[in-house]
């Protein structure tokens, strides 16, 4: 399963714009409005008087103006990131160019997961601070995802304490919140503890990429719906209460 933001995660060609569904109505799709804006950096500039120099050497950074293409929408958004130039993937005439780019930042932020009505403010929230720096710091993004899943099991009364021995309280561990909630919905458990994993990957040296966070994303969206969208649980009704009846 590929995340709709997938095509976003790495440099595309002008002209081939991903597809990234508009923050503010969730329905249009946001389109590039007039053309990118691009500025080369110094030292792309400085390598232009280079004996070997090639126009692939060229790159920068680019900013741009997205509008929704829903018509009762309309919004816009500003994305700002990386520039360079590269050959052409569909030239017909041998080497020819074209501006490459890659996102950093869009604002206001694209649909990162549909959330379902229930879905808890706090949750509301940090996935939609996820979705804000996703490309400029996917580890953090991971990180708020993760934390959404203790705002999550709270909404769903999971104990955030155990009492020891000696009486005292002691916070429960995600992982241990998570296992509670196990015995009760093994199902949307399985999905929470994915994505408890990946964000604790986004702890490490190492960070993590955009695409491991729309992994995590995929697995919250899926929780989501187990607990807060009544169709599957309605379809699931229905199809046996047509099966015991052998018929509507």
């Amino acid at each position: 399963m590929s995340h709709p933001l997938a095509t976003s995660v790495d440099w595309f060609e002008e002209g081939q714009w991903p597809a990234l569904r508009c923050g503010l109505c969730g329905r249009g799709r946001l389109s590039v409005e007039g053309d990118e804006r691009t500025s080369e950096d110094g030292q792309s500039e400085r390598l232009h008087s280079h004996e070997a120099w090639e126009p692939e050497w060229i790159s920068g950074t680019f900013s741009a103006t997205l509008q929704c293409t829903d018509p009762e929408c309309a919004d816009r958004a500003e994305c700002v990131g990386e520039w360079r130039v590269d050959y052409a993937s569909r030239s017909r005439h041998g080497e020819q160019y074209a501006n490459h780019f890659k996102i950093r930042a869009v604002w206001p932020s694209p649909v990162l997961i549909d959330l379902p009505d229930g879905t808890p403010d706090q949750v509301r929230d940090l996935v939609k601070s996820a979705a804000a720096i996703l490309w400029l710091d996917p580890s953090s993004a991971a990180n708020r995802l993760r934390t959404s899943i203790e705002h999550l099991l709270t909404a769903q009364h999971v104990n955030r304490q155990k009492r020891a021995p000696n009486k005292k309280l002691h916070k429960h561990s995600l992982h241990e919140r998570i296992d509670l909630f196990r015995a009760r919905r093994p199902d949307v458990a399985e999905q929470l503890e994915a994505v408890k994993w990946i964000g604790n990957e986004g702890s490490h040296e190492e960070g993590l990429s955009v695409d491991q966070v729309l992994a995590g994303a995929e697995h919250l969206e899926h929780a989501l719906d187990l607990l807060y969208d009544p169709a599957p649980a309605t379809l699931k009704a229905r199809a046996r209460k047509i099966n015991k009846r052998r018929g509507l």
